[in-house]
Parts: C-alpha cells; sequence; structure tokens
C-alpha cells in the first residue's frame, strides 16, 4: 500500500511540473489572456487578409513572364 501510495505522490509531482511548465508557456500566457476571443479572431483574421494581400502583391510584382 505504501508503495502505492509513493508512486502516486511522485505522479502528482510530475503532473503539478508539467502544468507549470505548460502555464509558463508563451502559447499558455497569450491563451490565458484573451478576454474576447471573437475580438481576438477577428482581428486574426484581419491580419492574415493583409499578410496574404501583401504576398500576392510582391508575387505579382516579382512575376517574370
Amino acid at each position: 500500500m505504501q508503495l502505492i501510495k509513493t508512486q502516486l505522490s511522485q505522479k502528482l509531482d510530475n503532473l503539478k511540473l508539467i502544468i507549470d511548465e505548460i502555464k509558463a508557456s508563451q502559447s499558455y500566457q497569450v491563451v490565458s489572456s484573451i478576454d474576447d476571443w471573437q475580438d481576438y479572431f477577428d482581428n486574426q483574421k484581419i491580419e492574415l487578409i493583409r499578410e496574404r494581400d501583401r504576398l500576392r502583391e510582391l508575387i505579382k510584382n516579382t512575376d517574370v513572364k
């Protein structure tokens, strides 16, 4: 029984470390700071459209025919 408690305690400690690593990650920080998901994705969409248009223009201007 003591062995099982020790193993479970070690697994719990390991899970706590993993959770702390996740919480310290940049991705988690970004996600946890988002208050308005609709606004966040609307802004992401706008940025992606701008980048797409910029790349299309770059391709158009460098296209050799």
